[in-house]
């Protein structure tokens, strides 16, 4: 979780009211995978990759944040957490 926890601690300092229901919402979202993870798209910018990198999108078309991650057998690994606004072909 040191990804979420580093984007909360950036909100924090931006604005302080929305960062902790922002990673309630987030660690929500990750702790979703549990439960089919395989449900969320193939992330097409890792479509040339050896496993298969899926995304979940958490919140709306304006605060939109990408949980990219893979499934290595029973295990979910989160690869990254982005803002839906940057580019994230840019690697």
């Amino acid at each position: 979780m040191k990804k979420s926890r580093r984007l909360t601690l950036w909100l924090l300092e931006r604005t302080e009211q929305h960062a902790p229901a922002w990673h309630d919402r987030v660690e929500k979202s990750i702790q979703s995978l549990a439960n089919m993870p395989a449900r969320c798209p193939l992330a097409s910018e890792y479509k040339n990759t050896r496993e298969e990198v899926r995304h979940l999108i958490v919140g709306d078309h304006i605060h939109a944040y990408r949980i990219i991650y893979a499934i290595r057998g029973q295990t979910v690994v989160i690869l990254r957490v982005v803002h839906g606004a940057r580019n994230v072909f840019a690697r």
